[in-house]
């Protein structure tokens, strides 16, 4: 009688979850994709070059990597931003790191120089040359300003 009453109490459990599921669907992935913003990638001259910063984007930003391409973040946010590069491969299965740096307030930091191999996007796709940078901070990114810049 107690094994019937278990049964039947679990039976009443699934049909409700299976009439949950036919009212409220599953919903599809609805986060909305990072638009990541594009650097322009200012070349160093030997006779000196302003590197442009702009603002900072909250979905992250881009930048065309050759391998000797380096980012500058100038951090005037009122807190510490940390930076992200992520990274794209594993080596021996295990998945190489992202590259996570902080920038207290008031602070330039210069990262870089990205290998290709492992902070390029790869592929054939429209970001195969990018890197991806992404940013965590406390309460505002408004006032941290961020370049790409390269010497060949």
């Amino acid at each position: 009688m107690k094994h019937r009453l278990v049964m039947s109490a679990m039976m009443v459990v699934m049909l409700i979850a299976m009439a949950v599921m036919v009212i409220m669907p599953p919903q599809a992935d609805s986060a909305p994709l990072m638009t990541r913003s594009a650097l322009t990638v200012t070349q160093i001259a030997k006779t000196g070059t302003a590197v442009t910063l702009t603002a900072a984007n909250v979905d992250g930003n881009k930048f065309i990597n050759n391998g000797k391409t380096w980012f500058e973040l100038a951090n005037a946010a009122g807190e510490t931003i940390t930076a992200t590069f992520v990274t794209t491969i594993t080596y021996e299965g295990l998945a190489v790191a992202d590259l996570v740096v902080a920038v207290e307030d008031a602070t330039t930091k210069y990262i870089g120089p990205f290998s290709t191999v492992a902070f390029n996007q790869g592929g054939t796709g429209a970001d195969a040359d990018y890197v991806y940078v992404d940013y965590t901070y406390v309460t505002t990114l408004t006032g941290a300003t961020v370049g790409a810049f390269k010497f060949e």
